[in-house]
């Protein structure tokens, strides 16, 4: 983490990094939020891209500099794949 900026604007700017990339990468992507159960834990905001394999879509996390990615497949459970990306 960059020590002049914070956390959340530090989270911001990979996540614009993100949906920079994936705007000239074809992919079909729609911006989200994750909410957690209590109000204690704030927004965080999410992408959902389709038709990404799983391989391609950790190596974009990693990129990204991402600490988790969820994957999955319609009918099936979502997994959470750690990427390290954020040290």
């Amino acid at each position: 983490v960059d020590e002049g900026l914070d956390l959340r604007d530090e989270v911001a700017l990979r996540h614009d990094a993100l949906v920079r990339g994936l705007e000239n990468s074809g992919f079909r992507f729609f911006e989200g939020e994750g909410v957690g159960e209590g109000a204690d834990w704030p927004p965080e905001r999410s992408v959902l891209i389709l038709g990404i394999s799983e391989p391609e879509a950790l190596a974009l996390g990693e990129r990204c500099e991402q600490e988790a990615i969820v994957v999955g497949e319609r009918g099936q459970p979502a997994r959470l794949r750690l990427c390290g990306g954020a040290r």
